[in-house]
């Protein structure tokens, strides 16, 4: 029998979890070996992640698709994740398949399972797709401001419409 999770419980134990992540980052936070513009004979276009995993798993039938949270930007109180899905490779490496490299290093948090399944987050009716957590008192992570010219970070971070 599968767990029924109410939108707020999940939400709650992403943010809890997240929070501690955040707070022990060189622990659980996994580095990315590769991105997209490195791999050879391979386009990918941004914003499309999950897709891309599903793609390219169907030609690397060794990898498999980790799926968690990348913190995307932020402030001194706050931190924004954005769902986002990865590849490991079977050499046990992390890759992004839909950006190119950045310039600064990304934190990624593989999704707690105790939040339930993830691709059921991103189908419900109204998707959990990002998430705001406190940002720990102690910790200092730099963050890149969103691009104001891309429509996809034009929500600003104060705005929690889409928590219940």
């Amino acid at each position: 029998m599968s767990a029924i999770f109410s939108r707020v419980d999940v939400e709650d134990t992403l943010r809890t979890a997240l929070a501690a992540a955040l707070a022990d980052v060189a622990r659980h936070a996994t580095p990315i070996a590769r991105y997209a513009d490195e791999l050879r004979d391979w386009d990918g276009w941004p914003h499309h992640c999950h897709a891309h995993v599903a793609f390219w798993l169907q030609g690397h039938h060794d990898d498999k698709a980790v799926h968690g949270w990348l913190l995307d930007a932020g402030d001194a109180h706050t931190a924004l994740f954005r769902a986002h899905s990865l590849v490991r490779t079977s050499a046990g490496d992390l890759v992004d398949v839909a950006f190119n490299r950045p310039d600064g290093d990304q934190v990624f948090i593989e999704h707690p399972s105790a939040a339930g399944d993830f691709s059921a987050l991103l189908r419900a009716p109204r998707p959990l797709i990002e998430l705001c957590v406190p940002m720990p008192a102690d910790l200092a992570i730099e963050t890149e401001s969103p691009d104001d010219s891309d429509p996809f970070f034009q929500t600003p971070l104060s705005d929690h419409s889409n928590l219940p």
